[in-house]
């Protein structure tokens, strides 16, 4: 009985010794003091170019920089950020993942698609400022590109111009949202196949004017030098 009384006491002790320690070391170790920001000197305004002095004179040049001033600002320049510029270098790149502004030349393709998460279109142009987000459909260079290739690889026939068309309501959609994925049919006609004859392309209609002229130039009882009434 004697010996577990000794043991509770000496607990107690030991409990009582280790709050009594910790409560000073809280109270007066050292604390870590903070390193003071460093300051940045302000940018001095540049010096103005000194007059040139007549010529043959014994005019030498002071360099301030030889007594510890700086000539100008171009030093702290290099090493202070000036508000308003930006580093291009560092920030990211707007067209990071599988979006991409280049387009490919890829005639051989047979089947074209419009993916504005991979721009791929076979032309050899480049979409430039229009690669925005999922604005790029709507780039007059992205469509142009996208049809002269359409021509080229499936030999145009009516049913074809017909989906040029679609292309073309579909890309410039007011949705943007509409815009993610366009893909072009599969392509169905043979390639040994001769083009549609029955697709025939329409040509504007010519100006009257200009077909009276050309009368009038193969008809040899006009008189050039007699003026219309």
């Amino acid at each position: 009985m004697k010996g577990s009384t000794a043991l509770y006491s000496l607990l107690l002790t030991v409990l009582v010794l280790q709050t009594f320690i910790f409560s000073y070391l809280v109270k007066y170790a050292p604390q870590h003091e903070q390193a003071a920001p460093i300051a940045i000197p302000e940018l001095l305004p540049e010096e103005p170019a000194a007059p040139e002095g007549p010529k043959g004179g014994n005019n030498r040049k002071v360099d301030a920089g030889a007594s510890g001033t700086p000539k100008s600002s171009t030093a702290l320049e290099k090493t202070v950020p000036q508000e308003g510029k930006e580093d291009h270098e560092k920030l990211p790149s707007k067209t990071k993942g599988k979006r991409t502004c280049t387009m490919e030349v890829h005639m051989g393709h047979r089947q074209v698609g419009f993916d504005l998460e991979n721009v791929h279109v076979t032309s050899s142009e480049k979409c430039g400022e229009k690669c925005e987000e999922h604005l790029v459909c709507r780039s007059a260079t992205f469509q142009k590109a996208a049809m002269m290739c359409w021509m080229h690889t499936q030999s145009v026939s009516a049913q074809r111009a017909q989906d040029m068309d679609f292309w073309e309501k579909r890309c410039t959609g007011d949705e943007p949202s509409t815009l993610s994925f366009v893909a072009a049919p599969p392509n169905t006609r043979d390639p040994s196949e001769a083009p549609d004859p029955s697709f025939e392309p329409q040509m504007p209609p010519a100006n009257p004017e200009d077909a009276e002229e050309e009368a009038d130039e193969g008809d040899p009882s006009v008189d050039p030098s007699v003026p219309d009434e």
